[in-house]
């Protein structure tokens, strides 16, 4: 998020998340996920706290809830393949819905501050 510069978490966020799905089922997956969406979103939606400190918690469970659905849909034979698709279409899911989307907090947001 920025300015703090750290977009270059990105690629080795995404990589090990790849790694992480391949070949495992479906709950380990979701767990996978779970704690995928939990380090995106806790420290970049952490602001939310300055209103409410029970909304920060919510908005940070709700957007890492589109993490587990990314990560349970990936199919584990191809998850380096897929990790990138399904992460468009949550992202795409997650800047709709609720209430026309929260896109603040998502990895597009860090790239401001890289190259």
């Amino acid at each position: 998020m920025p300015p703090w510069g750290f977009w270059i978490l990105a690629v080795p966020g995404f990589a090990l998340l790849a790694w992480r799905l391949q070949g495992l089922g479906g709950r380990s997956r979701a767990g996978a996920g779970a704690a995928f969406g939990l380090g995106l979103f806790v420290p970049t939606l952490f602001w939310m706290t300055e209103f409410h400190a029970v909304g920060f918690v919510a908005a940070a469970l709700l957007e890492a809830s589109f993490m587990v659905l990314m990560a349970v849909a990936v199919p584990p034979r191809r998850a380096a393949l897929a990790v990138p698709a399904a992460f468009v279409l949550a992202e795409a899911a997650r800047g709709a819905w609720p209430f026309g989307g929260l896109a603040l907090g998502g990895p597009a947001l860090g790239q401001a501050g890289g190259p």
